[in-house]
């Protein structure tokens, strides 16, 4: 709980800064006096305090329909704007910086008269808010869009003959809630049976938030069957809510949630092992144990194909030394939205695709939906069709 904290505080310190910050710059070029400069500081003020209130107001009973919406199109804007607006300093520095070390002259000598200086100033800001709610109103649109459908080839090896061609549906990040309703779900859920699944992998975030509240939204997902079953691990939000609860929907869902466990499973002649971990959140809450893929593997026949789930691509290392063929995770969001998605590009090894770690396979899908802003700007939503191949 308590790096939980920290990282709350961390992410809304960076929140609550972003606005300020945004508010500072955007009525720089506003007169004094203008009325506008106090709406604009009390707008970003309300903005930075909206977003975590509606998300602690959203853990008590009754929280009322629309707060969380508006709270993340909020995000979602706040999110869109920020870029433009650092642009548009950066830009605005370089010509006063022109000025400043070469006096202007030919077509930037209107950076000497401070009329006109005031009025570009205040044209830069127009660009600016004018292209962040472009950006929020395209990244909603994608993010409303039907999921792809990704299909990709994964060469194993010494792959048994009787498991060449077998289809595994990935799913991931559905995070049913506030503003991912059942018919979202519904969409979802036909396109993975469409895909005529061998197995289906879960891996991790069903909701935000309380499965009393939530499950009925993922009812369609029980028509997700295979001939093998469908197999859940559980992600960092699926602790956030209810995990015990989360464990006990899953499995109303047809789904068989895996704990650091694993099952074999038959296909003719050949045999898979599927194995999955939980998140590192639930060791982080005391609420489960910590992710350990040797000992989910721990008596699974070797020779067999062994299959992975694992909500956090991190744990592709530790799923490698156990002796992993495939592991498949989610949790990145693939960045979830440009230009953001470039540093989470920094920040995972594998943000999205297919990755080699060691000897092993790594799938990291960009999930189904959306966390939070409903934004997915570049980066699209996806159900996946992993096909095993004799590589």
């Amino acid at each position: 709980m308590r790096e939980l904290l920290r990282f709350a505080t961390f992410i809304f310190s960076v929140w609550g800064g972003s606005c300020l910050y945004m508010a500072w710059r955007l009525t720089g070029p506003l007169a004094k006096g203008s009325p506008l400069r106090p709406v604009a500081w009390a707008l970003a003020a309300a903005t930075a305090i909206l977003v975590p209130w509606a998300m602690v107001r959203q853990r008590r009973p009754h929280p009322p329909r629309l707060m969380m919406p508006a709270a993340y199109a909020v995000m979602s804007f706040a999110a869109m704007l920020l870029p433009p607006v650092i642009v548009r300093d950066l830009v605005w520095g370089g010509l006063l910086a022109v000025d400043a070390f070469a006096p202007a002259r030919g077509g930037l000598a209107w950076l000497a008269d401070p009329a006109a200086r005031f009025a570009a100033a205040r044209a830069f800001n127009a660009v600016a808010l004018v292209a962040g709610v472009l950006l929020t109103v395209l990244g909603y649109l994608q993010a409303r869009r039907l999921p792809r459908t990704l299909c990709v080839t994964i060469p194993i090896p010494g792959l048994h003959p009787d498991l060449e061609g077998f289809r595994i549906v990935l799913l991931a990040d559905l995070h049913a809630g506030a503003t991912i309703r059942r018919d979202r779900i519904e969409a979802i859920a036909g396109l993975a049976r469409g895909l005529k699944p061998d197995l289906v992998a879960v891996a991790g975030d069903l909701a935000d938030g309380h499965v009393r509240d939530v499950l009925p939204l993922l009812a369609p997902l029980r028509r997700v069957r295979a001939p093998l079953g469908t197999f859940f691990v559980t992600g960092n939000h699926d602790y956030y809510w209810d995990p015990a609860g989360w464990l006990k929907g899953a499995r109303s869902l047809g789904m068989t949630p895996l704990v650091n466990e694993a099952r074999v499973l038959a296909r003719k002649r050949a045999r898979l092992v599927v194995a999955g971990v939980p998140d590192p959140t639930g060791a982080e809450f005391g609420v489960a144990p910590r992710p350990s893929p040797a000992h989910a593997f721990r008596g699974m026949p070797r020779r067999a194909f062994r299959l992975l789930l694992a909500h956090q691509p991190e744990l592709a290392d530790a799923g490698a030394r156990a002796g992993a063929d495939l592991i498949v995770s989610g949790h990145t969001h693939g960045g979830q939205l440009m230009p953001w998605a470039l540093i989470a590009r920094r920040v995972h090894r594998c943000v999205a695709g297919l990755c080699r770690v060691d000897h092993s396979w790594l799938f990291v899908t960009t999930g189904a939906n959306y966390w939070g802003a409903p934004n997915r700007l570049g980066v699209p939503t996806e159900v996946v069709l992993l096909t095993l191949s004799r590589g």
